[in-house]
């Protein structure tokens, strides 16, 4: 009787999911701050672009994409680097700075090499 009503009990909260479950550095893992694991090979820190002064939300491990559009929408990401859109920004694993090219640069970044290669 008592483990039925204590399997209802963890059934009733969603099972065990939720941020204590991600292991450190996985998918959906907090990261970028003093003591956070790094991601894991294939992810990048996914930090949220809000306005100065504003809270953004922790940023979190998120897959690098491996396929992108070929979209002409310039961002400036936080390495200095111009990338065409903010997808091809994520795939080289670096976040977006601003939602423009870069302030006073127009350097393209180099090519994403390809990866397992």
């Amino acid at each position: 009787m008592r483990i039925a009503a204590l399997t209802l009990f963890v059934v009733a909260l969603g099972g065990c999911q939720g941020p204590a479950s991600v292991h450190p550095g996985a998918e959906g893992a907090r990261c970028g701050r003093s003591g956070d694991a790094r991601c894991a090979d294939g992810l990048y820190c996914q930090h949220k672009v809000v306005p100065a002064g504003e809270h953004a939300d922790p940023a979190v491990c998120r897959a690098r994409p491996t396929i992108c559009p070929e979209i002409y929408q310039p961002i400036c990401g936080e390495d200095g680097n111009v990338y065409s859109n903010a997808c091809k920004a994520a795939a080289a694993g670096v976040n977006q700075a601003f939602v423009t090219a870069c302030p006073g640069m127009m350097r393209e970044a180099p090519p994403t090499p390809p990866r397992g290669g």
